[in-house]
C-alpha cells in the first residue's frame, strides 16, 4: 500500500473546502505534505492529532498507511483512523469499515466494518459523490 494515491487528492480536496485554517499548524503541514517533505508533514501533524483534531489523526493514518515519512505500520494507520472517526470525521469511519471489511491492519470482521459504515452513512450527497469519483481514478 506503499504510495497511497488516494491521500494526496483527499488532502487536496479537503484544502480546496475550506479545512486550511482549521487549526494552527494545518496549512503548514499540508504544505509539507503537498512538497514532498512527508517526515515534516509527520512531525507537524502529530501534535494536533495528539490534540485532537480530527484531520491531523486522519492524516496520520494515511501516512503509516503508506509509510510516507515513517515506517508502514498498519496498526498504527489503523489506531489513527479509529481516534479521527471517533472524533467525527467521516472519511475515516470509511476507511476504518473498508479495513475491517477486508482485513487490512485488522482481523476482518465484517460485523464491526458494518458499524463504522453505519457511523459513517451520514455523508452528505456531496462528499459521497467525491468519494465516488476518486475511487474511480
Amino acid at each position: 500500500m506503499r504510495g497511497n494515491r488516494l491521500f494526496p487528492a483527499t488532502l487536496a480536496m479537503l484544502v480546496s473546502l475550506g479545512a486550511r485554517g482549521q487549526s494552527p499548524g494545518i496549512d503548514e503541514a499540508t504544505g509539507a505534505y503537498l512538497q514532498g517533505d512527508h517526515a515534516r508533514a509527520l512531525s507537524l501533524f502529530e501534535p494536533l492529532a495528539e490534540e485532537g483534531n480530527p484531520l491531523a489523526q486522519y492524516s496520520m493514518a494515511n501516512l503509516y498507511a503508506s509509510g510516507q515519512g515513517v515506517e508502514q505500520n498498519q496498526g498504527e494507520a489503523v489506531r489513527w483512523l479509529r481516534r479521527a472517526a471517533r472524533g467525527g470525521y467521516r472519511r475515516a469511519a470509511v476507511d476504518l469499515g473498508n479495513r475491517y471489511a477486508s482485513g487490512l491492519g485488522v482481523e476482518r470482521d465484517l460485523e464491526e466494518a458494518a458499524k463504522w459504515f453505519e457511523m459513517a452513512g451520514t455523508l452528505t450527497a456531496e462528499e459521497g459523490q467525491e468519494e465516488a469519483e476518486s475511487d474511480c481514478d
